[in-house]
Order: structure tokens, then C-alpha cells, then sequence
């Protein structure tokens, strides 16, 4: 029998191309482990820098007297100054040249959050990793960014009351209305680290369902952004992922809202967000009161 040298020497040039290319993806692998750790450290970095002017940005959508800003007493004393004077009968050219001076406070921590979700749905990080560096601290004012994002209004639209303040009137100037891009992807932002933050059950169980309903009554929007955003980038599985983490955001787990709270806020008609596909709505209500009593951890 003779030896076929010519195969023998192609299995071996194939098992060394395999060996060579598992060592090149270990290369790469690292190298990217190493990217983004960098990544992760400069946006740590760059978001402790912005604190004092996220701080800023809270006061000025929700009133100097915002109790969940960390802002400084005499922060506080300058934005509660500037508040009053917009609303002490301002000729339209004074208050105008008030906003003028804060907008670029507001314009650098808006596109902070646009590198921040731009990232997020390019897949340079995770979810999970920017709700590590922002935490409850910013997912709780999600509002905060849709507002940001020229989405939410400080006065809902059509409300008409004259005792509202002129503050209130010319507050949303101080965000930019056409950046559409932009504004798309802080709007994503917005509702994935709120989604993320539900989720964890780290926030008062009805928001969990307040937020269920929200994404549930925009779920067609949110779907053609991100998929607009997914051509735009040029990335699909990132997106995929997250279109994932939205539809859980739709169906919250029972664990979310009833492990944590003996009473929580949560009305009976509304036990329907947390029944899982193929279950019944009475299964759920069962399943709901044995969390409840501890004796389940997980649907």
C-alpha cells in the first residue's frame, strides 16, 4: 500500500491554517478585550467630568429645588436666579440671551449621550456595561433624556395654563429640534437603560408597568428606528439584541415588580404585562402570589 504524501500534506497544511487561525481570533481577541476596556475607562472618565453639568441639566428641565440632582447649593442659588429672572416679565430679547448661555452646558451633555447610544448600537459596549457606568442614578430620569432628545416637552403639548411659568415656556429651546439622528438614537437610549434598570427591578414596581405600557403604545416606532439605525450603522447584531431587550421591556418578569415590594402599587388589570408566552392570565395571578409569598424566584 502506498503512502499518499500529497493528502497527507494537505491535512497538515489544514490543521496548521486551523491552529494559525485560532491563534490569529486569540489576537484579536484580546486586542479587542483591550479596545474596550479602554473604551469603557474613557467613558467613565469623560462622564465624571460632565457630572456637575448633568447636574445642571436636571435642574433646568425640573426646577432648582430638583431634589434627585446632586447639584451644588450655589448651582442651585444660580439656576433658581436665573428662573426667576425669565419669569419676572423678560423682553423676549433678555430671556433669549439667558438661553443662549446655557445651551452649551445642555449641547455637551446631549452628545455625550449620543456617543453613549451611537456606541451602544454600533455594539462597542453593552447594555449591560453602560447601565454599570450610568446606574439607576441616570436610567431614573429617563424623561430627563427624551427631553434631550427635543421628545418629551417640559409642558405636555396642548396644555394650556396660565399660571405655568415663562420658564416653562422658553426651557425647551435649550435643546436642539433638528438633529433627527441624534434625537433618534437618545430617544433608543432613553428607554434601553430604563428598560434595563426595570429589569433589574431596580426601581418602584409601577414604573415597571408604567414603562411596560410606554414602550408598548410606541412599540412600531421603536421598531423603524432601530432598524433605521441598524442600516445607518451598518450593524445588525447589536440591534438585534436590543430590539430583544425592548420586547422584555414589553413583557416585564414577574421577579421585576412583586419579588421586592410586599405591597406593590400595581393594579390588578394590569397583571396581564407579566404573563409569559403560552400561560394563562390566571396562571400568572398564581404564580404572581407565590412570588409574593417567596416561594418562587423565576417564571
Amino acid at each position: 500500500m502506498n503512502f499518499d504524501w500529497s493528502t497527507a500534506t494537505q491535512a497538515i497544511a489544514a490543521v496548521a491554517t486551523f491552529f494559525v487561525a485560532l491563534a490569529a481570533w486569540r489576537i484579536a481577541a484580546r486586542a479587542h478585550e483591550t479596545d474596550r476596556g479602554g473604551f469603557l475607562a474613557e467613558m467613565r472618565k469623560y462622564w465624571e467630568s460632565l457630572s456637575n453639568e448633568w447636574a445642571t441639566v436636571l435642574l433646568f428641565r425640573n426646577g432648582a429645588d430638583f431634589y434627585y440632582s446632586a447639584a451644588t447649593a450655589e448651582e442651585r442659588e444660580r439656576v433658581r436666579d436665573l428662573i426667576d429672572r425669565v419669569n419676572g416679565g423678560l423682553e423676549i430679547t433678555e430671556w433669549s440671551e439667558i438661553i443662549n448661555e446655557e445651551t452649551p452646558t445642555v449641547r455637551r451633555v446631549t452628545k455625550f449621550f449620543a456617543y453613549a447610544g451611537d456606541a451602544l448600537l454600533r455594539g462597542d459596549w453593552t447594555l449591560d456595561e453602560a447601565y454599570s457606568l450610568f446606574g439607576p442614578d441616570v436610567a431614573r430620569h429617563y424623561e430627563t433624556l427624551l427631553w434631550l432628545s427635543h421628545r418629551r416637552p417640559v409642558r405636555p403639548p396642548g396644555v394650556k395654563d396660565p399660571n405655568l411659568s415663562e420658564w416653562e415656556d422658553s426651557v425647551d429651546q435649550l435643546v436642539e429640534f433638528n438633529f433627527y439622528d441624534e434625537q433618534e438614537v437618545l430617544l433608543l437610549l432613553a428607554f434601553l437603560l430604563r428598560g434595563e434598570q426595570c429589569r433589574r427591578g431596580d426601581t418602584y414596581p409601577h414604573f415597571v408597568v408604567s414603562l411596560a405600557k410606554d414602550v408598548r403604545s410606541m412599540s412600531g416606532l421603536l421598531s423603524v428606528l432601530l432598524t433605521r439605525v441598524s442600516r445607518t450603522r451598518g450593524r445588525r447584531r447589536p440591534v438585534r439584541r436590543l430590539r430583544a431587550a425592548l420586547r422584555r421591556v414589553e413583557n416585564p418578569t414577574i421577579e421585576s415588580a412583586y419579588l421586592r415590594d410586599d405591597d406593590p402599587l400595581i393594579e390588578a388589570g394590569d397583571q396581564y404585562l407579566f404573563k409569559p408566552r403560552l400561560r394563562s392570565l390566571k396562571w400568572t395571578q398564581r404564580r404572581i402570589e407565590r412570588v409574593r409569598e417567596g416561594a418562587g424566584l423565576r417564571v
